[in-house]
């Protein structure tokens, strides 16, 4: 063979094995698996709460919620002021104690201190009336979407 014919079929031998790799190829992506979804903060909802005084029995409501960055915020309720929430401060839950803590300021009695456990779906503590030095035993139930 000589070598021109050699190289012409050299070369239409590589072109059209470069052709070969232009076609249009689909590649589908691989999906990502699903990330399993965020565990809810065990707080996190609406809670009925009633408080023993020797005035009576006071009851209301507490409302935390969880921010994007894990940070609690929330709000209390009383069944007799329900147009006056207080916004709870210094909320801390230590998980492993099922401990939580909060203050709030009440326009009548001041400011309160709230030092409660976690047991399920139920909470149990003291509310402490700081300027008249007193507790007051103040238990608590979540309240689920049927409204129990």
């Amino acid at each position: 063979m000589n070598p021109v014919r050699y190289l012409s079929l050299l070369a239409a031998i590589l072109i059209l094995v470069g052709c070969t790799g232009l076609r249009e190829t689909s590649v589908e992506p691989v999906p990502k698996p699903e990330e399993p979804a965020a565990m809810p903060h065990p707080l996190a909802g609406s809670w009925s709460y009633l408080l023993e005084t020797p005035q009576g029995v006071f009851s209301g409501m507490l409302e935390f919620s969880e921010a994007d960055d894990g940070m609690l915020s929330g709000v209390i309720v009383g069944d007799d002021a329900p147009d006056e929430p207080a916004n709870l401060q210094e909320i801390t839950f230590e998980a492993e104690a099922s401990k939580l803590a909060f203050t709030f300021d009440t326009q009548e009695f001041g400011p309160m201190s709230v030092d409660l456990t976690l047991d399920g779906d139920s909470l149990s503590g003291i509310l402490k009336v700081v300027d008249y030095g007193f507790d007051v035993p103040m238990t608590g139930d979540r309240v689920t979407d049927d409204g129990e």
